[in-house]
């Protein structure tokens, strides 16, 4: 049992690092994540991060939106506001 549980543990962790590398691929220069939130169970994740500009977070909401695996890109009115310097948030679901 335990050794079914560490494979468990295992797998999951390389699916989170799968992940978060497709998202850090979408991600233009300058933007940079202070938050993965992978939520498993519902296949949502939620993403904080920083943004130098409004142009790069488009550009990152739309690579994200070209991402076959991505589904449902949520983000909240609140990013668009400053033109720069923008702390941001998104939340998505994984397809699998």
């Amino acid at each position: 049992q335990k050794i079914l549980g560490l494979e468990s543990f295992y797998e999951s962790q390389t699916q989170t690092i799968e992940i978060l590398e497709n998202i850090l691929q979408a991600a233009p220069p300058g933007i940079y994540l202070t938050s993965f939130l992978w939520h498993e169970d519902s296949s949502r994740v939620a993403l904080s991060g920083f943004s130098p500009t409004r142009e790069a977070l488009f550009e990152l909401k739309g690579n994200l939106e070209g991402e076959k695996e991505f589904i449902d890109i949520a983000f909240p009115l609140s990013n668009w506001q400053k033109p720069a310097d923008i702390d941001f948030t998104a939340t998505f679901k994984i397809v699998r």
